[in-house]
């Protein structure tokens, strides 16, 4: 609802202006739950994704060398602090490294 004027507007198209800021209110909060839900469906697929790399890249090394999983997981832990780089990031490596062996 707009004038060009102050006052125009009467006090019967107030309630028409109430109902219109509840409705935009309810777009925005809605907006905002379903942008949450989005970043939380990502995360967890991200979260599946990395745990599925790590777990290649520990299987890895426990055959290479014929260690532990504890094992593995810490040796990638180790690698991943005194690179400053992510585990997952040392798993992808791993993983990669090991797929170029192979292949």
């Amino acid at each position: 609802m707009y004038a060009t004027r102050p006052k125009v507007l009467d006090a019967s198209r107030a309630p028409v202006g109430q109902l219109l800021i509840a409705f935009g209110s309810a777009v925005m909060r809605n907006t905002s739950t379903y942008d949450a839900a989005q970043r939380t469906v990502r995360q967890l697929n991200e979260g599946a994704d990395s745990r599925a790399v790590v777990d290649q890249a520990k299987g890895i090394l426990m055959v290479g060398l014929s260690c532990s999983a504890d094992d593995a997981l810490r040796r990638m832990r180790e690698i991943s602090q005194a690179r400053h780089i992510k585990v997952t990031e040392v798993a992808r490596r791993i993983v990669e490294s090991h797929e170029l062996d192979v292949g």
